[in-house]
């Protein structure tokens, strides 16, 4: 796992039952795992509870953060701002909308699925994918025909393509971290996300998640598609140059 890499905390939300904890104790296992090929981590809850002792990393998970007061609330936005090197929180929370935007703007943010709804969409990996090659391959005017052509699409194709991008770059981050497993793809699929994952880096994924739900939050107040989009692409373009 590439934990040089990791954010020091995520924030995984979504609906209740829909496996958001499940994904945050996987990766906590991972972190905490001294024998990363084998995936097995035992006394797991001891390990998080208790300081380490031989050099490896912590792990604080936080189930359910938005039923803390506000003094709770405050003191972890405080543990947030400085965190001790080595030490991960994994916040799990059913409505991200009720914890402090403070709070939320320190966390990477990994949004789950209901597990009742539709796979992603072939078209929308098209797209995505699609919009990933100009960037890589450097092509600002095609770039911009991409653009173009999604503020075409009707509103709510629009906003279908925002979220299926949410999901499956949570797919190609799970990839990025080395852990292809919470990524829920068959081979074929992990062998053909792993190709975008691996040209990726871990400011990207933080800047772009923050880009796709600003962009959803925009598309609900009815904004111009038109710049939205073309501001959208160059943000991908811009977050991949190294």
């Amino acid at each position: 796992m590439r934990i040089d890499t990791l954010s020091h905390a995520i924030l995984f939300s979504g609906e209740e039952g829909c496996g958001a904890l499940p994904q945050a104790l996987s990766l906590a296992k991972y972190i905490l795992c001294t024998q990363k090929g084998t995936a097995e981590a035992e006394n797991i809850i001891r390990k998080l509870q208790f300081r380490s002792f031989e050099g490896g990393s912590r792990v604080m998970l936080i189930w359910l953060p938005e039923r803390m007061n506000i003094s709770a609330s405050n003191k972890l936005l405080k543990i947030l701002e400085e965190p001790s090197p080595g030490t991960y929180f994994l916040l799990v929370s059913h409505r991200p909308d009720q914890l402090l935007s403070t709070i939320r703007s320190r966390c990477m943010h990994i949004q789950v699925p209901p597990k009742e709804r539709r796979p992603v969409s072939a078209q929308s990996y098209a797209t995505l994918q699609n919009l990933l090659d100009l960037c890589f391959s450097g092509k600002p005017s095609e770039i911009l025909d991409w653009a173009e052509e999604m503020a075409s699409r009707g509103r709510e194709s629009q906003k279908a393509f925002l979220m299926d991008s949410l999901q499956i770059l949570r797919q190609y981050y799970m990839i990025f971290l080395g852990v292809p497993q919470l990524a829920y793809l068959d081979k074929p699929e992990e062998n053909a996300a792993t190709r975008y994952a691996t040209r990726m880096g871990d400011l990207f994924f933080q800047k772009i998640y923050q880009r796709l739900n600003t962009a959803q939050e925009q598309l609900e107040r009815n904004v111009n598609a038109r710049p939205l989009f073309c501001s959208l692409a160059f943000d991908f373009f811009l977050s991949l140059q190294r």
